[in-house]
């Protein structure tokens, strides 16, 4: 039996840039770190708005690297939010 390690497509989206990383299981394939210039980022007054931007470069990215784009199966998202809480319970001995 063939086991098939998960493609892992990693976004973070920044206030002046998109970082992206591909990996097959743990193993790191591809990464990249897209700048976006001021003036392109000036008309969007929430990152939000953004998406659709931000979105077209990282298709870009899965097919310079030979991925198609496909419906995610499992979607996993850090917030600061999270971090907070995850700081609360450690610090409560959880």
């Amino acid at each position: 039996m063939t086991v098939t390690r998960p493609l892992i497509l990693c976004i973070n989206p920044g206030s002046t840039s998109t970082k992206i990383a591909l990996f097959t299981g743990t193993e790191l394939k591809q990464e990249a770190a897209i700048s976006h210039a001021a003036e392109d980022l000036k008309d969007f007054n929430r990152i939000f708005e953004q998406k659709e931007y931000r979105a077209s470069h990282v298709l870009k990215f899965l097919k310079e690297n030979g991925v198609e784009p496909a419906r995610p199966r499992r979607r996993c998202c850090r917030t600061r939010r999270h971090d907070e809480a995850r700081n609360r319970r450690h610090l409560r001995g959880r």
